[in-house]
């Protein structure tokens, strides 16, 4: 069982709340067996309150992954380089509890319109992803399916 930022706080948690959270979950519920920590959608949107205007702006790595937004995850960034939620997990894990991310399936479909390099290979998110099989949910958010045949030319690792 496990404690998910999304009942409290929808798209915009931030670290602090969700530290606070999870000093409560060590406390009180971990006894009970309650024992995961989970940051829920959203923790890639600087504005997340622009959800609906669909002017959201991402927080993607070079290659198109999505990182958390440092304004709201100031230990993401270490050295100017975004590190992603290594601070955090390790926070969770010291308070011996187990961490976790939401994340839709697929590729961003902001990595497709930015048309990004695919990490550690030769291709570029508009040549793997499948924007006939959108994932379906939160639309503005969402991602395409990366098809699980391989397109002509390409190696799977």
């Amino acid at each position: 069982m496990g404690w998910n930022s999304w009942d409290a706080y929808g798209l915009t948690i931030t670290e602090s709340q969700f530290r606070d959270n999870v000093e409560i979950l060590a406390k009180t519920l971990k006894p009970f067996g309650w024992d995961y920590a989970v940051i829920d959608e959203g923790w890639f949107l600087q504005n997340p309150h622009e959800l609906k205007s669909g002017n959201v702006i991402y927080a993607l790595d070079a290659n198109g992954r999505y990182v958390p937004v440092p304004e709201r995850f100031p230990s993401a960034t270490v050295n100017g380089r975004n590190e992603g939620f290594r601070a955090i997990g390790d926070y969770v894990h010291a308070k011996g509890l187990k961490f976790g991310i939401h994340i839709v399936r697929g590729i961003p479909r902001e990595a497709v319109r930015r048309d990004s390099p695919v990490a550690h290979s030769r291709f570029r998110a508009k040549e793997v992803a499948d924007i006939t099989d959108p994932c379906p949910g939160i639309p503005r958010i969402g991602a395409f399916a990366i098809p699980l045949q391989a397109r002509p030319g390409m190696t799977r690792s």
